[in-house]
């Protein structure tokens, strides 16, 4: 859906195996200066994957409030909404930053 706005985006699935493990595909992300963005607001939260977070230095969107109970439809209509803010925010990010994207638009660094 990124990509019909004109963002240069790649969706995991088509760059690493369904079922890879997401420390498996974090380092590759963080080295290539991608930018995550997820849904999985837990993944800073469990051990491994916090770890390969910040050992990695990534920077990460989480979309949080629910975006994981939307339609599709209505999930890509808000994360097209709202791309103008992640990109300002992504612009001035440093390595390791990662960001709460809230269901209402707000955008909020997380504490390190």
């Amino acid at each position: 859906m990124l990509v019909a706005l004109g963002v240069d985006a790649i969706a995991l699935r088509k760059r690493f195996r369904e079922n890879a493990e997401d420390v498996a595909w974090i380092p590759e992300v963080a080295q290539n200066g991608w930018i995550l963005i997820t849904s999985d607001s837990e993944m800073n939260r469990r051990r491994a994957e916090k770890e390969a977070l910040r050992q990695n230095s990534a920077i990460a969107f989480f979309l949080r409030d629910g975006f994981n109970n939307l339609v599709f439809w209505r999930k890509a209509e808000l994360l097209c909404k709202y791309w103008p803010s992640v990109e300002r925010y992504a612009v001035r990010a440093n390595s390791g930053d990662m960001f709460d994207v809230m269901l209402n638009g707000n955008i909020s660094l997380r504490p390190r």
